[in-house]
């Protein structure tokens, strides 16, 4: 009993549990491989599976050209029939991923890739990913593929910056082919946007950490050319 005290006695301390800090956005992101809607540069780890479930409500919130907008009283917008999408991403390599997004809205799957250009670290000013998927309607039915337009090409390029441990800002160039794809239908009297069959768009966002795993999330992301702008 003596020799089990003296040990007991001789054992070293428990260490204090680290307290967790603020580390810079880089190595604990307070966002995922999207924003809302916009894609990050967040790098994907080998084998990594990241899954992706999203809601999109059909009543409109902005009022703006808008008769029957959503106020407090529909919750702005949360009471309306709502269409859920379900996605996922899987990490190849350090730098090469596979997308796979399915939306019931006209049956639609996006399949893609994403190839990791930059990521910031060291020298490396800023993170950067280029982003290229297909759209395809009715599950890529092969008779669609007959059709000239039937399915949308996109071109994305997610670039960030950490701003110390405090925030992350997004700016996310996308350009997408065939975006209309019913422009071959248009008819000279249509709006010039509705004859348009390509569309640019440029996204901004940020991620303003408030605690250690807590952040305040924000983006826009404006067309500037093409489909329905004038």
């Amino acid at each position: 009993e003596a020799e089990q005290a003296q040990q007991l006695a001789a054992a070293p301390p428990s260490p204090p549990k680290p307290l967790e800090g603020k580390l810079p956005l880089r190595n604990q992101p307070t966002f995922d491989h999207t924003l809302v809607n916009l894609p990050t540069a967040l790098p994907f780890a080998r084998h990594e599976l990241s899954m992706r479930f999203t809601h999109r409500f059909s009543q409109p919130v902005l009022p703006i050209d808008c008769g029957g907008c959503a106020g407090i009283g529909e919750l702005y917008g949360l009471d309306s029939f709502s269409e859920s999408s379900f996605g996922g991403a899987y990490g190849i390599t350090r730098r090469i991923a596979a997308t796979l997004y399915r939306s019931p809205v006209s049956k639609t799957i996006e399949m893609g890739g994403v190839f990791q250009l930059l990521s910031q670290k060291g020298k490396e000013p800023f993170s950067a990913a280029l982003r290229i998927s297909v759209e395809g309607r009715n599950n890529f039915h092969p008779s669609d593929f007959a059709h000239e337009g039937s399915y949308i090409t996109n071109f994305v390029l997610p670039v960030s910056r950490t701003i110390s441990n405090v925030a992350e800002v997004f700016v996310v160039p996308m350009i997408n082919l065939n975006a209309n794809v019913l422009s071959s239908e248009a008819i000279p009297t249509d709006p010039i946007g509705t004859r348009r069959r390509n569309q640019v768009a440029i996204g901004t966002g940020a991620s303003i950490r408030l605690r250690p795993r807590t952040a305040l999330v924000m983006e826009w992301n404006p067309r500037v050319a093409g489909k329905s702008v004038d």
